[in-house]
């Protein structure tokens, strides 16, 4: 990502999603809780609001590649975020295309499978944040049968 101020780059990147109105702030909060969930990457939730309260803040789910000193992991790592960032603003959107073209209606089963990507190259991947739509992480070491994954 551009070596911006944080506004600024949200807001860029908010306005190539169609997002048009004035940020008043950007938060960052770094999760705890995501401790040795992701091998490759630093994890952090981001809400971003509107100034005059336009709209409803955005809120982000942002990964970025870990850092390592040696050059050839360095590059393993962004390869991987690289695969990923494809995987969600290309790919998904993609399946989503040609899922509805083969049904011939309007379905959301990809736009409701997946968050939504806002960019993503290998500096950086930043998705919708689905915990506001009331997903969670359950506690891997509790196993689940089949009715509490649904």
């Amino acid at each position: 990502m551009e070596n911006l101020s944080l506004e600024s780059r949200y807001s860029k990147i908010l306005l190539q999603n169609g997002i048009l109105e004035e940020i008043e702030k950007v938060e960052i909060f770094e999760p705890s809780n995501l401790a040795g969930e992701h091998f490759v990457s630093r994890c952090e939730y981001i809400t971003v609001q509107f100034k005059n309260g336009a709209r409803e803040p955005c809120h982000f789910f942002v990964k970025f590649p870990m850092d390592s000193p040696d050059n050839e992991i360095r590059e393993m790592f962004l390869g991987i975020m690289l695969k990923e960032s494809v995987f969600f603003t290309r790919f998904a959107p993609d399946m989503d295309q040609f899922y509805k073209e083969k049904l011939g209606q309007d379905n959301t089963f990809f736009v409701d499978l997946f968050p939504k990507a806002y960019y993503g190259e290998k500096d950086a991947l930043i998705l919708e944040n689905i915990c506001k739509r009331g997903y969670s992480m359950p506690d891997k070491s509790i196993r689940q049968d089949i009715n509490q994954a649904k």
